[in-house]
């Protein structure tokens, strides 16, 4: 392919039955052999929405307010098989559990509450939210030109040979200084196509691709939130090619275990340019990163809050395991 597509084009369903669906997804939203585990809970999101407007004929916009996954087993490259079930369906809202199969196993399983967009949802309040501690400040006119002082942009190149490949959708930018603690990350985030939005449907695919705070406690990573920094500002200084930061290993192969998200205030229809993420650590135990993730707009208001927990794997380890089953070296370059 002569371009990576925008992640809204690879969201796509054929609809068999009322309660089932197909996806054929392609290698850009793979990291190595296995789907992004974000784009897998945006495309259970996404089916479950239409389902909404077809099975269930909902004449109302719908919108999604939550979405909590759950991952049985990687998912590989053969066809998807969608599966809903409703749980509770209402005259303005619907709970439906979708399952993402693979040869009729499960491989993701995925609870997704709809709400329509007219419909009366109780009170509100400014609580006066905020992050803690503050962001680095950004002017989002420099991002766009990757001359803010205070950020820097780390993006990955589409390349056919990449296995990081869903992160070269998306351009990263990271807080020069480096993180405030090391199980803190900050980052402002835009499509790397420059026609395409950030929609609600999107937002649990973004809430998956931070950088991992695990490297950040190994001494020596190269994949460490201020070596990263660093060969971003080399990049930009071109004392590196932008092709080069695709040669980085990071320690850890990481397979996502579960991912929940809250959207707390919609983003419009069409999408928006800019969201700012924080991911935090909140432990990493017994192979386990446990994290917190804030998804913040240009206002600074609060759009999304989610947690996620990945199981850890050392790249070595993984490597020579997938030696002896056979399956050749898979090790993550992101």
């Amino acid at each position: 392919m002569s371009e990576n597509s925008i992640i809204q084009n690879a969201l796509k369903i054929e609809r068999q039955r009322p309660n089932a669906y197909t996806a054929k997804i392609g290698q850009d939203q793979r990291f190595g052999e296995f789907l992004h585990g974000g784009f897998a809970a945006s495309l259970l999101v996404y089916t479950a929405l239409e389902h909404a407007k077809t099975t269930l004929g909902k004449t109302k916009e719908q919108q999604v307010i939550s979405c909590q996954a759950q991952y049985l087993k990687p998912v590989n490259k053969s066809e998807l098989q969608l599966q809903v079930e409703h749980l509770r369906v209402g005259k303005a809202n619907a709970s439906l559990r979708v399952v993402l199969s693979q040869k009729g196993s499960p491989s993701v399983t995925g609870d997704v509450n709809l709400v329509d967009a007219t419909a009366n949802r109780g009170v509100t309040a400014d609580v006066a939210f905020s992050l803690n501690p503050p962001h680095q400040p950004a002017d989002l006119t420099k991002l766009e030109s990757n001359t803010d002082p205070n950020w820097v942009l780390y993006h990955l190149p589409y390349s056919e040979k990449s296995q990081g490949q869903p992160l070269s959708h998306w351009n990263l930018f990271f807080t020069r200084s480096g993180p405030v603690n090391p199980r803190l990350h900050d980052m402002w985030c835009t499509l790397n196509n420059p026609n395409a939005r950030i929609t609600n449907a999107i937002l649990p695919t973004l809430a998956d691709s931070y950088l991992r705070q695990a490297d950040n406690f190994t001494p020596n990573s190269d994949f460490s939130y201020s070596a990263v920094v660093a060969r971003a500002e080399r990049s930009v200084a071109g004392d590196i090619r932008q092709d080069d930061l695709d040669k980085t290993v990071t320690r850890f192969w990481t397979a996502t275990q579960s991912l929940s998200l809250e959207i707390v205030k919609q983003l419009p229809k069409e999408g928006v340019k800019w969201m700012l993420m924080r991911a935090e650590a909140k432990a990493i135990q017994d192979g386990r990163l446990i994290v917190e993730v804030t998804l913040m707009n240009e206002k600074m208001e609060l759009v999304g809050y989610g947690k996620g927990v990945d199981i850890l794997i050392p790249a070595q380890r993984w490597v020579e395991e997938s030696r002896r089953e056979g399956g050749g070296a898979r090790m993550m370059k992101i």
